[in-house]
Order: C-alpha cells, then structure tokens, then sequence
C-alpha cells in the first residue's frame, strides 16, 4: 500500500475522534459529493470545526461494530471461495492518510491479503435488502481505493437474511476528481473558514442561530406566497387522505383485510403502543429528575397581514 499511516490499529478511540478531525474521511466524503442520505456537507463542516463530539453509539452503530468481526470473516471466506489460495487478515489501521494529500483519510475495516493480491474489506450491517451498493457506500471504498493504491475492495453486506458481497475495482479517474474537490472543499471552508450553504431540509440550522427577539427583516412577498400556498395544498391532501381513510375502513367493517381480485391490498389490524405517564412521573417527583431541555428550530408561523 501507499498510504501513510496515521493511527495504527489498537489507537484509542479518543486518538482516532481527535485524529480524523483533520482531514476528510470515507465517510464524510459521500457527504461532500451529495451521496450520503444520512450527512450533508454542512453537518461534516461542523463535525471538523466546532467542539469534539463523542457522544456514544447509537444502536444501530453499536450493532454494527458488534458484528463487524463476523462479517469480515465471511468477506474472508468469500474470498478464498471466490478468489481461490490462501487469504490472511491484517491488523488495519485505525486511520490511515494519502501519502501525498494528508487531508485525504480513510479508516479500513479489514485489510485481506492473497498471495498476489490485497483486498480492502467494508463491513457493513443494514436493515434494507439491497441489490447493489448504495452510492455513498461505493464512493467510500472509492476513496479508499485511491488513498491506499489497492486495486480491489470487498464490500460485504449482512441484512439479518443472506450476505451480499460486492466487488468494487479502483477507479483513478474518479478518485482524482473527488480528490481534487475534497482538497478545494477543506482549503474554502476549514482553512478559509467558510461555512458551506445549509440544506434546509437536513440541516439543523438552531445550530448556527443566535435569536434576536427584537430584530425583524423584510422578506420577499412570493417567499411567503409560496409557502402558503404549499401549506394550504398540503392541508388539502391530508384531508382528501383521511377520506379515503374512513372510506376504506368503513368498507373493512370487522375485517382486518381488503382483497383485490383475490390478493390483499389493504390491512387494518389492531395495534398497541406504551406511552410514558407524564403526570405521575411529575407525581412522583421523577419528571424533573430525568426530564431534558434542548433547543429546537421552533415552528415557523403565518400572520395575516393587517
């Protein structure tokens, strides 16, 4: 491999936060190119220039590194069933850098090697069935690829139902674009200091407000057109889809299922839900003990003009 490494494999956790705060990793770069469906280009922007965060695994991250070994270890028999010969695991750095472009990051899940060929492995553990690799799953072994100069990854993807396993060869042209616009992209907005533009729809802009509750500003007329106009259409279709609601369990009766020709195209089956009792939580003295305040974007409301 040509990459440098940064970290090696049995860094802490608190090493590899601080570590990949200064450069661009697998992860973050699907973000940077609009791929990820989880992160845009503003949250990364703040994950590297605001206050550390290490706040723990959520569940299904837990999830994941729990089974992580086990699903290196079927990359691993898939390569030997596939690729034939003798295959061995290396201890993977924990971050490792390219050799000519340190901001260019990338932290392997496994790192196979054949006796003529290395592979890097990317476990990943997933409640969708999928027929291929999402997009921000391919362009993180992409960026992989070029950082470390290995010519193969190994994808491996368990559902709770059978493994998929999906090749991905380097591809330099590729990795020399987004290598090119990572590099532009940090030296703007870490380096220069800029903050990229929010999308509204995913970012949590409470974030970066400092409310004036004394401060007004003028606003476009058809911004505000729009936005009623769009609220009223919304109104409309919940009503017309509560209709057709009551229609359709009005026609149900008793029945928990509505068949077509034969094939059932509607259910309605009884259902529970446990919800917490607030006012004997507050009874008990237990609702300020556990209760927490956080900011919120805040609903944004019409007034009718005057």
């Amino acid at each position: 491999m040509t990459a440098r490494v940064v970290l090696p494999h049995d860094a802490t956790r608190e090493e590899w936060l601080a570590a990949r705060r200064a450069g661009v990793g697998g992860s973050d770069i699907g973000a940077l190119l609009g791929a990820s469906p989880w992160t845009t280009p503003l949250q990364v922007w703040a994950d590297k220039t605001g206050e550390p965060n290490d706040s723990p695994p959520n569940e299904a991250m837990e999830v994941g590194n729990a089974l992580e070994a086990g699903v290196i270890a079927l990359g691993m028999a898939w390569l030997a069933d596939n690729y034939g010969g003798r295959w061995w695991l290396d201890d993977a750095p924990a971050l490792l850098a390219h050799p000519d472009q340190p901001v260019a990051q990338y932290s392997p899940d496994g790192i196979a090697h054949g006796r003529d060929a290395t592979v890097l492995l990317e476990a990943k553990v997933t409640s969708k069935h999928l027929d291929e690799p999402p997009p921000h799953w391919v362009a993180q072994v992409q960026w992989g690829l070029g950082i470390t100069g290995v010519d193969t990854a190994l994808i491996i993807a368990v559902n709770g139902s059978r493994p998929k396993y999906w090749p991905v060869t380097a591809d330099p042209g590729w990795f020399g674009n987004a290598l090119d616009y990572a590099a532009a992209w940090w030296s703007t907005h870490i380096i220069g200091g800029e903050m990229p533009g929010a999308d509204p729809t995913r970012d949590d802009l409470t974030i970066f407000r400092k409310p004036d509750p004394d401060l007004a500003v003028e606003v476009e007329a058809d911004l505000i057109a729009r936005l009623e106009a769009a609220r009223a259409a919304a109104k409309a279709a919940d009503d017309d889809k509560r209709a057709a609601e009551a229609d359709v369990k009005a026609a149900l009766g008793d029945a928990t299922a509505g068949t077509i020709g034969g094939q059932v195209r509607v259910t309605w089956k009884p259902s529970t839900r446990t919800d917490i009792d607030r006012d004997a939580l507050k009874a008990d003295g237990l609702f300020d003990k556990y209760a927490t305040t956080k900011p919120t974007q805040g609903a944004l409301r019409l007034t009718a003009p005057k």
